[in-house]
């Protein structure tokens, strides 16, 4: 299990791709891994803020839910998938956020 304060893309990773089995603890909720999850919970999972992960929607770049124009949802098990593939997109953006 991830402790409550540590949801860093770079800590979630490759022990939760080993065990998809059970639930992730995300700031205050826990979350299964066939879950879908809204923009404020995937950008925890990811790592990334919402806005990038917004932008990434738009671009069609990381897997998605739409139910609706406005309305996007993220399966937790795609999310984790997807950072494990692209920690250098994570990295690229809170190096940014933290130098701002």
């Amino acid at each position: 299990m991830i402790n409550k304060n540590n949801t860093n893309a770079d800590t979630i990773g490759k022990e939760c791709l080993d065990n998809l089995d059970g639930y992730l603890n995300v700031g205050n909720s826990d979350v299964g891994y066939d879950e879908l999850v809204p923009v404020t919970l995937a950008s925890k999972i990811t790592g990334l803020s919402p806005r990038s992960l917004r932008r990434l929607t738009a671009r069609n770049e990381i897997p998605l839910y739409r139910y609706s124009s406005n309305t996007v949802r993220y399966l937790v098990r795609d999310l984790l998938e997807w950072s494990e593939g692209h920690r250098d997109v994570a990295s690229a953006s809170h190096d940014r956020a933290a130098s701002a």
